[in-house]
């Protein structure tokens, strides 16, 4: 079967870690796989049958600079959400005519916010949203901005078929959007589990401290909240070091700040984006997530995976779903200092052992067969 998957833009969100398995999962189960995206950077390496369809979408893309500077001037004043909608009749017929007027797909897959400057496409094709809406996108300062914005998203969803990456995502559809529950069904992020494993030990880390360490990972971005961890660990004050890896140099910046207002610079390591990762995840004594939302927790399970417990926020959406049976007093309360390091102490007294049966649901072949039922159907 030929698939597309609307993804935008390779960037370093989980989005595109999710698409690109994804892709790479279809294809090596014989499907013809095309990523569609209108800014062409950073493309990785992807299986043969996997490919790369680069467009341009006026007002979207980075060029022409005319249209990238008529959508910075539009966001001065409107929330990306308000501007997508506004502009979603041209955006579809553009799209509709260079992409799907002359290829026969048997399934579309329009991935997260990417969905909603096409949302008026006129052809059949599935909405996948990745993350906890009311949270990510409802969160300007204005009240007239987040009710408009609000408005919206109810529009764009309305009557369309939708996975969603968690049961938290699905309930924040319903109960804040207004969507039909019939027309929503979860399935989480597929992970190449053998894959990871292999990964984390391509390489053991220079970095090692003689009583180990915890480690975070993920954009340094305000939803991360890497501020509330840095006083959680200093509150614990235990003898392992804290890494940080991400990848926003200038919020690390002020978290380097923070760090040495709270006197543990000299315990906190941080270390840029890393293509790989998982050894420096296996190496860990545990993972710690302090996240205000999420829409999954793709960490959470690559850490699991891993073989190393973890800490993390009860937030929105994802990780209550993940972090199961035993693991799941290791929840701590969102933006909770105290009960975060408390949770820190207890886990790493504890040195919880990882049911792997519990990762099968997160099994990429898994994943994919669930996607591929909403083609037959």
């Amino acid at each position: 079967m030929k698939i597309a998957h609307v993804l935008g833009t390779f960037d370093r969100t989980g989005i595109t870690t999710v698409v690109i398995q994804l892709s790479k999962t279809m294809a090596n189960s014989g499907h013809n796989i095309d990523i569609i995206v209108w800014d062409c950077n950073n493309i990785p390496k992807l299986p043969n049958n996997v490919n790369v369809v680069a467009i341009n979408v006026f007002g979207l893309s980075r060029r022409p600079l005319l249209g990238k500077y008529i959508r910075k001037f539009h966001k001065r004043f409107l929330t990306d959400v308000i501007y997508y909608y506004l502009y979603s009749s041209f955006f579809s017929k553009l799209i509709e005519k260079k992409i799907f007027s002359h290829n026969n797909y048997h399934q579309v897959f329009f991935h997260g916010m990417r969905y909603y400057p096409f949302c008026k496409v006129n052809f059949p094709h599935v909405v996948v949203a990745h993350n906890t809406k009311s949270r990510s996108l409802l969160n300007t300062t204005s009240y007239i901005k987040n009710t408009i914005s609000k408005y919206c998203i109810k529009y764009i969803y309305r009557g369309k078929t939708i996975l969603t990456v968690s049961n938290g995502v699905r309930d924040d559809l319903i109960n804040n959007f207004s969507v039909n529950k019939k027309n929503i069904f979860c399935v989480y992020n597929p992970f190449d589990i053998e894959d990871i494993k292999k990964k984390s030990n391509a390489f053991t880390p220079a970095f090692n401290p003689k009583n180990g360490y915890i480690l975070a990972a993920g954009r340094a971005s305000k939803q991360k909240r890497f501020d509330v961890l840095l006083n959680a660990y200093a509150l614990s004050n235990i003898s392992e070091y804290l890494v940080i890896i991400g990848s926003n140099q200038k919020h690390f910046n002020g978290l380097k700040k923070l760090a040495s207002k709270l006197n543990i610079s000299h315990k906190v390591h941080f270390i840029d984006h890393q293509d790989n990762p998982f050894p420096f995840i296996k190496q860990a004594k545990l993972v710690v997530v302090t996240s205000e939302y999420e829409g999954f927790g793709n960490t959470i399970v690559e850490s699991l995976i891993c073989g190393v417990p973890v800490v993390s926020t009860d937030c929105m959406s994802g990780p209550n779903e993940i972090l199961i049976g035993e693991l799941k007093k290791y929840l701590a309360k969102t933006n909770n200092i105290t009960d975060i390091a408390n949770k820190i102490k207890m886990c790493l007294s504890d040195n919880p052992k990882i049911n792997s049966a519990n990762l099968a649901r997160f099994d990429d072949n898994y994943v994919a067969f669930k996607y591929l039922e909403h083609i037959i159907n």
